[in-house]
Formats: structure tokens, C-alpha cells, sequence
């Protein structure tokens, strides 16, 4: 829509959806339909919420005919600029940042074109306890005088796979 326009019932002069296309120019009075992520027709600066209009007339195949709409908006209200999600030269990743399945990092690279980047896989930690006082905290037994359950290397192990690193137990060291 144009927002100079204002409230008010107006026709819909044209359908855009998110695709390729090309959408004729906006005529003040008129207004059109614009699907998420569509292009907006030329000389339309605002895009007004479903949600703030009412269908007065549809056409025979039940689209949008006459629209009222409810509320005034300022111009450039529900627009996004294109390219305004990643501006040219921006870094959107750095060295060191970790790709993850549930961090969107993957959804941000495939949104510049990128399939393929060069990557580290995480290293294995092998995580190995050491102390003649130290016994296997699954052994089953009383502790005699001097021991200690080894509770550090199960700690660390469990840690290290719940940030996604893959261990190796290498059990207990003697000190001598």
C-alpha cells in the first residue's frame, strides 16, 4: 500500500508472491496483495498486517476484491529492505565459530549461497585420571584408608559429551 493513503476501503489491484515476478506499479487508491517475502510493487511503501484489514468484496475465484483497512501506518512499516538481513562484505561467521544443527549457523550460510565451508572437526578427548588413592567409582567394594573414588574423570566425561565432543576413557593412572 501507499501509507499516505490511510484507513480506508480500497481495491486490490494485483496479487505479489514470494517467486520471481515482476509486479506492475501501484496506483495511489489501490493496494495490493503481498504474500511473506514477496517483492512489493513499485511506488508501495508499507505493508499493512492481514490482521488490521477486512474483506468487504472478493472475486469469483474468492480472492481479495475490496479490502477496508483498518489503521493508518507509517511508511516503510513491515518492509525489509533487500539485502538488509546481510549487507555486501559483512562477516557472518568467524574463525573459531562453531556450526551447529541447532544454532541456525548452517541457515545463515546457506542464505549467501554458501554449500560448502572449510571446517575442523571437533577433536577426541581422551580423558585419563591419575593416583594410586584412586579406585573405579563402579568398583563395589568399601573404601579402605587412604582411597578416593575417582569421580573427576566421569564428571569431565559426561561435560565433554554434553558440549558434543566425543571421549575416550583411558581409566586410572598409577603415580608410579
Amino acid at each position: 500500500m501507499v501509507a499516505a493513503d490511510g484507513k480506508g476501503t480500497y481495491p486490490v489491484s494485483q496479487v505479489s508472491h514470494a517467486s520471481a515476478n515482476s509486479p506492475k506499479p501501484l496506483e495511489k487508491g489501490q493496494i495490493a496483495r503481498i504474500t511473506t517475502g514477496a517483492p512489493l510493487p513499485p511506488n508501495a511503501d508499507a505493508v499493512i498486517m492481514v490482521e488490521d484489514t477486512l474483506v468487504m468484496t472478493e472475486t469469483a475465484d474468492g480472492e481479495e476484491e475490496t479490502v477496508n483497512i483498518l489503521s493508518s501506518i507509517p511508511a516503510g512499516e513491515n518492509v525489509r529492505e533487500i539485502g538488509s538481513d546481510v549487507e555486501k562484505g559483512h562477516v557472518i561467521l568467524h574463525k573459531g565459530d562453531e556450526i551447529t544443527f541447532a544454532g541456525g549457523e548452517v541457515g545463515i550460510l546457506a542464505s549467501v549461497g554458501l554449500a560448502t565451508v572449510k571446517v575442523y572437526a571437533k577433536p577426541v578427548v581422551g580423558v585419563l585420571s591419575t593416583g594410586n588413592e584412586l579406585v573405579r567409582h563402579e568398583e563395589e567394594r568399601e573404601l579402605q584408608l587412604g582411597e578416593v573414588r575417582d569421580s573427576n574423570r566421569p564428571s569431565l566425561m559426561a561435560a565433554l559429551k554434553a558440549w558434543g565432543y566425543h571421549t575416550i576413557d583411558l581409566g586410572i593412572a598409577s603415580d608410579t
